[in-house]
Parts: structure tokens; C-alpha cells; sequence
């Protein structure tokens, strides 16, 4: 009984992870700290490196953000530029999560920094904030995102 338990675990360990897709870019400085700007607005800048095969990680809101409102955004493509029209997703807490920016951060320059206010009225944040990029073709193509919350 042990024996045939150990072999379908070993089994799933090899066949499982080979049917589920990774993004393997990377995201830095989702876990730092919120950056004062003024009396009640905050920021905090991201850094991603994507691989073509997308970018994602999630901004852990403590229970000291909550309540706070999504104010403002901006994508600056880096060095490396990203493809043309690139897109980015805020999600509220995991990646199946509402779209913060209301579509705002869809089809983003390869060239120019840009600026957006969500779509639609200012979303109050009550989770993490899932981060989520595709629609990129070079590899190594890097950026930075700054988002500002405010109370």
C-alpha cells in the first residue's frame, strides 16, 4: 500500500508540473515598501524583466492599506524595450480578480512613458493587488510600473 502511494506521488510530481504554464519573467520591488509622496499619497514602483512568456506577481496589501483608494499609474518601458501595445492588468487579490484600472493599461507604448487613472470610479483596495503582463515578444524586455494609492 505504501509502495503504490509512494509511485503515484512520484508520478504526479513529473507528469503534473509538464501540463501547467509559468510565467517566468521577473517582478521586483512588489514586496518592498510604499514610498511617502505627500500627507496621504503613497507609491510604489515595479520592475519587470519579461522572458515572452509573461510576467506576473502579486503586491501584498497589509490591513494598513486597506481602505485606501488606486489613484494613479505609470508604465515606463525600459532599456530593453518591450513590444509594441504591451499589456498590463491590476487585478484585485488573485488573478481571476476585477481589473483596477478598468482596461486603462492595455496597449502600452514601446517608447514613451505613459499615465492612467482608472476607467471607472476609484477603486477602494481591500487585497493584494495582482500584478499580470503580456503581449510582449522580446525577450528580456523590461519596464517599470508606479502605482499611487491615496486615502
Amino acid at each position: 500500500m505504501k509502495k503504490r502511494l509512494l509511485i503515484a506521488i512520484l508520478i504526479a510530481m513529473f507528469l503534473v508540473p509538464g501540463s501547467v504554464s509559468y510565467a517566468v519573467g521577473t517582478l521586483t520591488g512588489h514586496t518592498g515598501a510604499w514610498t511617502q509622496v505627500s500627507a496621504d499619497v503613497y507609491k510604489k514602483t515595479l520592475t519587470w524583466v519579461d522572458d515572452t512568456n509573461g510576467t506576473t506577481g502579486t503586491i501584498a496589501l497589509d490591513s494598513r492599506w486597506h481602505g485606501w483608494k488606486l489613484w494613479h499609474v505609470i508604465t515606463d518601458p525600459g532599456a530593453t524595450a518591450p513590444t509594441d501595445n504591451y499589456d498590463i492588468v491590476l487585478r484585485r487579490g488573485t488573478s481571476a480578480g476585477e481589473d483596477l484600472m478598468g482596461g486603462k493599461l492595455i496597449d502600452r507604448d514601446t517608447s514613451t512613458t505613459e499615465s492612467a487613472y482608472p476607467n471607472t470610479a476609484t477603486p477602494i483596495l481591500d487585497s493584494d493587488i495582482y500584478f499580470a503582463l503580456s503581449g510582449n515578444s522580446v525577450n528580456g524586455g523590461t519596464g517599470t510600473v508606479t502605482i499611487y494609492i491615496y486615502k
